[in-house]
């Protein structure tokens, strides 16, 4: 089954982070998508930016009342809007910094696929929370039990959701993360090798080095020429 996706926003790089066999339309806002419905439904809704008020104006059609939605954006923080989409039903949070990883693909397959592979709603709160707290905290000595107590959760209960949510093992998640976040601070911020991996939460800049070559097919020192 061919899945059909409707990016909301104007990133269109977007769509190259999708399933080939994928059929995606793009428009730039909530405001262009009813006349698209007399043609194409789609199974998944994507968007670039965090306004839950696009949210709200999706659900009130009864067309996309069940439609599964996925946010992506790089500025996951805690403000209005997100708080009250970590909340949502159906609502998928992702960190763009993170597409690129395999397992986002294979989840975006699933959930054009599967309306029964999401989490029940506060269960995926659970994930939210904690895609959220990565977002804030990933500069510091994050472990798995630090995660947890921040959701009120289990280490392994947290573990297990936050796979079947994002498609992505909680570590890797926040490998990635980390990493981009390197190469981006190496290119603009003129630090060390050893500086930026203790800015982006690795303590070890040996595991670092190696991390970013098998990322990135190069080694974080080679960014600095």
């Amino acid at each position: 089954m061919t899945g059909r996706i409707l990016v909301v926003g104007t990133d269109s790089k977007l769509a190259g982070q999708f399933p080939r066999d994928a059929v995606v339309e793009l428009v730039s806002s909530v405001a262009f998508i009813e006349p698209l419905l007399f043609s194409f439904l789609p199974d998944l809704i994507v968007f670039d930016s965090i306004f839950s008020a696009d949210v709200d104006a999706l659900r009130k059609n009864e067309k996309l009342l069940s439609v599964p939605v996925l946010i992506i954006s790089r500025n996951l923080i805690y403000q209005e809007n997100l708080e009250r989409l970590v909340q949502a039903p159906r609502v998928v949070l992702f960190n763009s910094a993170v597409c690129p990883h395999p397992g986002f693909c294979r989840r975006v397959s699933a959930m054009t696929e599967d309306r029964k592979s999401f989490l029940p709603s506060k269960t995926s709160s659970l994930v939210k929370n904690a895609i959220v707290f990565v977002n804030r905290h990933y500069s510091e000595n994050l472990s798995r039990e630090k995660i947890a107590d921040a959701i009120n959760s289990s280490e392994d209960y947290l573990s297990r959701i936050f796979k079947k949510e994002t498609g992505i093992p909680l570590w890797e998640y926040i490998n990635w993360f980390r990493l981009d976040e390197a190469r981006t601070l190496l290119v603009t911020d003129g630090l060390s090798v050893k500086e930026t991996a203790h800015k982006c939460g690795f303590e070890d800049p040996a595991y670092f080095s190696r991390a970013f070559s098998q990322r990135y097919g190069h080694s974080p020192a080679t960014v600095k020429l």
